[in-house]
């Protein structure tokens, strides 16, 4: 014979301080199944709340069990008689329940964590594998555990059922004349449809072809999530923006669909959800970080103000970093916050504002750009600023950088001729070869004329060829030494260029010996094994 499940005595009439236990109980658990699903193992996060919620479902079942009798929309005491008040996360822990064919839950006062985990897991699993399994107690009994006890019933007859008797009466001869389409759609009536659960509504949403009704549902949708706000169940409503961001990114919606999907997740993410997200994103062990930043993304402008200043309180960097990233997926919509935080004072705030404005590539942030690179105290943030200029790029970009050949700071003159050459700006060629052969008696310019025959030589532009052949075979009377430090660069510049002509320039500079014809045979053989490498 099968076991029996463990039995209780349960009084004839349940106190109201006993109902309200229950109903703290068993919202907890439906945050615990949440919890047990959404946070990886062993996140700090998640064992608190799975202990907690253990902690009071023990609690409410010190006087005997806790025992309640399941509906589809709540729960009632094991009296019959005596209802546990209705909170979304009853409703939702009940609904969840129903889907899997519970109709009865009791927990004596012995369960332990390990056999609650147990269950939640169990729970966990999608209702139709969890019946192909042989049901809840089939599992729970083969797991061994004894404390946690159900009776299931044949869910889809009771659908079958009610679904008989709303077309029955719905379409009875007897009953009053319908509306027009309203025979034909008896299970689209707005009573129904509020009888709706979050999940229900989704995916309706996710199969629906029809723009109008899609917003109806939408609408609905709004409705139905509030209770979910006001409890602050922010994992359940982080299902609900994933679910809304898969509605937006379907190829085979409508573009008004995937519009009116967008406007939900931007209603749906604000306040209090978005700084749950950015809880999430600073989050070191949080695993599901792209998708805050995709549903960020669709948050747009919403999300730059809580995202800014975030970034301004960061403290580590790699929360900053993160942060940093969100922003520069958000695009556009970011850039003017971006292009204030300029002239912040804190210098780490100001250069991640540059950098994020060169990932960008924002116009707009040009002039702000060149501004700060010239203007800040904080020479950190001048050069990011000009690195953020050359990714920028274009003829504005451009022409400020060239300005920067000229400044009479040199770091900031080499970094400008450095991220022409990494950006490969055939604007600055010109510029650049002006600046090797600019008159220079003192020889400051020295390290700047290296940084810019390296810049001509990454941007690759032939026109240069010849006149670096021309500075490597030039003698030089006043100061040999130093025009020798400059032909050394040459040759490597030329090494980047390759070529023919580039080959026979370093040959014939090989040929003639000495340390420059040296250098010239070593540059030779790495384009000759750059040759042989390239496919």
């Amino acid at each position: 014979m099968p076991e029996k499940s463990p039995q209780t005595t349960i009084p004839q009439k349940v106190t109201g301080a006993t109902a309200a236990a229950y109903r703290t109980a068993l919202a907890a658990t439906y945050k615990a199944l949440k919890a047990y699903t959404f946070y990886p193992e062993g996140h700090p996060l998640r064992n608190r709340i799975l202990a907690g919620a253990h902690q009071v479902v023990s609690g409410a079942a010190k006087d005997g069990s806790l025992t309640v009798l399941v509906s589809r929309n709540g729960f009632t005491c094991a009296d019959g008689r005596t209802p546990v008040e209705t909170t979304p996360m009853t409703k939702a822990l009940a609904q969840e329940l129903f889907a899997r064919e519970i109709q009865r839950l009791q927990v004596l006062p012995a369960v332990t964590l390990a056999d609650y985990l147990r269950f939640l897991s169990l729970l966990s699993l999608d209702p139709p594998r969890l019946v192909a399994s042989g049901g809840l107690t089939r599992l729970l009994q083969q797991q061994g555990i004894t404390t946690i006890a159900l009776n299931e019933i044949n869910i889809s007859a009771v659908f079958t059922k009610v679904r008989g008797e709303q077309e029955q009466e719905a379409c009875d001869p007897d009953s009053p004349a319908p509306g027009p389409g309203s025979a034909a759609e008896c299970l689209d009536a707005p009573d129904q449809e509020s009888q709706l659960s979050v999940s229900e509504i989704l995916e309706l949403m996710a199969q629906e072809t029809d723009d109008e009704k899609y917003r109806q549902l939408g609408r609905l949708l709004l409705v139905k999530v509030q209770p979910l706000r006001q409890e602050r169940d922010f994992d359940a409503l982080f299902g609900v923006l994933v679910a809304l961001l898969e509605q937006n990114s379907d190829p085979t919606r409508s573009p008004a669909g995937r519009e009116e999907a967008l406007v939900l997740l931007r209603q749906l993410s604000a306040g209090e959800v978005t700084e749950h997200l950015l809880d999430h994103l600073e989050d070191g062990e949080f695993t599901q970080k792209e998708l805050v930043f995709l549903i960020l993304k669709g948050a747009g402008a919403e999300a730059v103000d809580p995202l800014v200043r975030r970034l301004i309180a960061a403290g580590l960097k790699a929360s900053r970093r993160t942060l940093s990233t969100a922003l520069q997926r958000i695009g556009p919509p970011s850039e003017p916050a971006m292009i204030a935080l300029l002239k912040d004072g804190r210098w780490q705030v100001a250069l991640t504002a540059a950098s994020i404005l060169g990932e960008l590539a924002s116009r707009d942030a040009v002039k702000p750009l060149a501004q700060t690179a010239a203007l800040h105290n904080d020479s950190r943030v001048r050069l990011e600023a000009i690195r953020a200029l050359a990714l920028i790029g274009g003829m504005e970009a451009s022409a400020q950088l060239v300005e920067f050949l000229n400044d009479p700071n040199p770091a900031l003159a080499q970094h400008a001729a450095l991220w022409l050459g990494n950006t490969k700006n055939s604007r600055a060629v010109e510029p650049l070869w002006q600046l090797v052969v600019r008159r220079d008696l003192r020889g400051r310019l020295t390290p700047l004329k290296k940084e810019a025959l390296l810049a001509l030589g990454r941007i690759g532009d032939r026109r240069v060829l010849e006149p670096l052949d021309h500075l490597v075979r030039r003698r030089f009377i006043l100061f040999p030494g130093r025009w020798n430090e400059l032909k050394l660069v040459a040759l490597e510049a030329l090494g980047s260029l390759g070529g023919e002509q580039a080959r026979q320039s370093l040959a014939r500079t090989a040929a003639q010996g000495g340390h420059l014809g040296r250098v010239a045979s070593a540059v030779l053989d790495a384009m000759a094994k750059r040759n042989t490498e390239t496919p």
